[in-house]
């Protein structure tokens, strides 16, 4: 039964990984939650609870972005809607909308296009988010976010950014106007 439970364990463990690569937080978390009610194995539980938690703060995190990114509003989110053309294959225009499977824009030579969330690879991805979102210490005062930020960055392998993100987090613990 071990062998089994840690082999079943395996498959979807990497298969959300394949997700998580693409920023399918919410698909990675779906192929991770089953194994908390199929799981026979004590030994594995703990495991899987702390991987459900942490795709379950990046699937929160990429909500937040696609929030930001529509929230044009009488509280902005300060989002930089102006594109890094090297973020996007040398596209120049402007974000207009997102959803949970890609983020449209409007070029500057006319026109729309979709640039979907899994043409991002990890390292492009926090760029992206650091350039547009995340770029000030102003806009890193959200502790929630920046918790959430570590978790993607784990999840995407990148430790050195997950703990600049945790670092940030832990600032804010001191900070007494922080959002908590």
């Amino acid at each position: 039964k071990l062998a089994e439970a840690r082999t079943a364990s395996g498959t979807e463990s990497m298969a959300a990984r394949e997700l998580v690569i693409k920023s399918d937080f919410k698909g990675a978390l779906g192929k991770i939650k089953p194994l908390r009610e199929t799981n026979m194995a004590e030994d594995l539980r703990p495991r899987i609870e702390r991987r459900i938690l942490e795709l379950e703060r990046c699937a929160r995190f990429k909500e937040s972005l696609i929030n930001a990114i529509k929230n044009k509003g009488s509280q902005p989110s300060r989002f930089k809607l102006d594109i890094d053309a090297q973020s996007f294959a040398g596209l120049e225009g402007t974000i207009e909308d997102a959803d949970d499977r890609s983020i449209q824009i409007r070029l500057s030579a006319g026109g729309l296009v979709n640039h979907l969330w899994t043409q991002f690879d990890p390292v492009q991805f926090h760029k992206f988010v650091t350039d547009q979102w995340k770029y000030s210490k102003e806009q890193r005062r959200d502790i929630t976010d920046q918790n959430d930020l570590a978790a993607v960055c784990m999840e995407f392998g990148l430790y050195e950014r997950a703990l600049e993100a945790n670092k940030a987090a832990q600032d804010l613990m001191s900070d007494p106007v922080a959002q908590f």
